[in-house]
């Protein structure tokens, strides 16, 4: 009897042993592998090179020369010679390379998507290499601490905001100082009129009894720049009374009234280089807005 239940307990034994084993493998299959570390990408030069030795072989298993090549592909022998080396800096642009490698792997029955695929994967390659990413922390030493002090109190919309002020506050002042200049010339006064002078003197009246009788020469008008009204009168003769013939030439354009024997008969711009001449028994008035720009003759006798 006691031997049989040593026995029973060894069974049990050897079952539990057994068991703690089985748990032991499992717990080491469960646990996971290490990751295989990815594999760095290729340079852009050992790439092209792989390319460029993949057509080599290529054509050497065909025991093609590079003039065959180039009698069949119409490409030049120094842009092959150049695939082949893996020197596609020697070829125009990527655009041209492209397609000379399209056309000269077709030649050479190679997969012509998994050749561009690869020169796909150089040019990336490339663009990493030129345009590498720069660290964030080393950007971050770069930036400034601080704004220049300037630019802190004075921003550029305040500067410009202030030169625009500066303008408009330029070009009122001078407005108004213009429109002040122009009243004042407007408001000048004129000088005064010479028929006051010689409007009012009495006519002379030829006398019966005199038999030689002499001509005085008639009162001229002086010239003024604002104005002039310039009066032309006869002193009559003793024996007969003569006329009063007045010729004005307009040096430039000008305005003009003349009054002859106390009517109106022309009133209006003389152009430059015109001549109006005027008859008249007693007198001629002639109002102008500038006295300099009229040439005046008087019975032949030029008096402005």
């Amino acid at each position: 009897m006691a031997g049989r239940l040593k026995s029973l307990f060894r069974v049990k034994a050897g079952g539990q042993d057994s068991q703690a084993a089985g748990v032991v493998e499992e717990k080491d299959e469960v646990q996971e592998k290490p990751e295989t570390p990815a594999k760095p990408p290729l340079p852009a030069d050992a790439i092209l090179a792989e390319i460029g030795a993949q057509l080599r072989e290529r054509r050497e298993l065909i025991s093609l020369t590079m003039e065959e090549v180039e009698r069949h592909t119409h490409l030049r022998a120094v842009f092959v010679k150049a695939l082949e080396e893996g020197a596609f800096d020697r070829l125009p642009s990527p655009v041209q390379t492209r397609g000379m490698l399209a056309n000269y792997a077709g030649f050479l029955d190679l997969d012509v998507d998994a050749v561009l695929l690869r020169y796909a994967d150089a040019l990336q390659a490339r663009r990493r290499e030129k345009y590498a990413e720069t660290p964030r922390e080393k950007i971050q030493t770069q930036v400034k601490p601080s704004m220049p002090l300037l630019r802190t109190f004075i921003a550029g919309d305040l500067i410009f905001g202030m030169v625009m002020v500066a303008i408009l506050i330029t070009l009122a002042i001078w407005g108004v100082g213009r429109v002040v200049s122009l009243q004042e010339e407007r408001a000048e006064p004129t000088a005064p009129s010479i028929v006051e002078v010689l409007g009012d003197e009495p006519l002379p009246t030829a006398s019966a009894e005199a038999t030689v009788g002499t001509v005085n020469e008639p009162e001229a008008a002086t010239r003024d720049l604002g104005g002039a009204i310039l009066a032309v009168t006869e002193e009559g003769t003793p024996e007969v009374p003569a006329n009063v013939t007045v010729s004005i030439f307009a040096l430039e354009r000008v305005f003009v009234r003349v009054s002859v024997d106390g009517k109106v008969v022309f009133e209006g711009r003389m152009a430059p280089r015109e001549t109006q001449v005027f008859n008249a028994e007693n007198q001629v008035v002639i109002l102008t807005g500038d006295g300099s720009a009229l040439r005046i003759t008087y019975n032949g006798r030029d008096l402005v």
